[in-house]
């Protein structure tokens, strides 16, 4: 598990804007039997955090009064200009399972394409519940031997060690798929074929 870090101050409630304009994005921190505290991350620090994958990680939040350990549980975002606007955090502890979500990367795609066919992603993350140490970054799904109509489902994951995955084990995760242009020619092309094999003349003797 790679190890992130961010520092925090206490903000006062109500103000977003006033934070934003200062450089910080306005968070909130609770869990682990705490009151939900008012809190702030420098911008360019909670960028650089999020670029690092760090929200599917645990990271530990250092404070006036000291550091500890917690998830990103939500993230809001300006839907014009992409920008985060707040942070939702939960504290945790270290020797206690949590559950979170994990983005699924597909591997594999570019060959299957190759083939003529594409793959449709259907599931994008999987909920999973682990101790904080065990979350993994991502849960990896090859594809590249799928053939044409066959998909992967959840129940054909293998987790790594301590994690279980918590989505419907029949729920499917992607599959492979001909499109339908390149299936219409193809059925045009058997049709076609098959006329000719009709319009062939008998033989037979006068």
């Amino acid at each position: 598990m790679a190890e992130h870090a961010l520092k925090v101050e206490p903000r006062e409630p109500g103000r977003p804007g006033r934070e934003r304009r200062a450089g910080y994005v306005p968070a909130v921190v609770y869990g682990r039997g705490r009151a939900s505290e008012a809190i702030r991350v420098a911008e360019k620090d909670l960028r650089e955090f999020l670029a690092a994958g760090g929200h599917h990680h645990v990271v530990t939040l250092t404070a006036p009064g000291g550091s500890f350990a917690a998830v990103v549980k939500e993230i809001q975002h300006d839907p014009v200009r992409g920008r985060v606007l707040h942070v939702d955090f939960q504290a945790v502890s270290l020797d206690t399972r949590i559950r979170a979500r994990v983005p699924v990367v597909i591997h594999g795609e570019a060959q299957v394409e190759k083939a003529g066919a594409v793959v449709q992603h259907q599931l994008h993350e999987l909920e999973v519940e682990c101790l904080p140490a065990d979350l993994p970054e991502e849960i990896d799904v090859d594809v590249r031997a799928l053939a044409p109509g066959e998909a992967v489902h959840v129940r054909d994951l293998t987790p790594p060690p301590g994690v279980e995955i918590l989505e419907d084990e029949d729920a499917v995760v992607a599959s492979v798929v001909i499109p339908r242009a390149v299936e219409a020619a193809l059925k045009a092309d058997v049709g076609e074929a098959g006329e000719e094999g009709q319009s062939q003349p008998g033989s037979g003797g006068a």
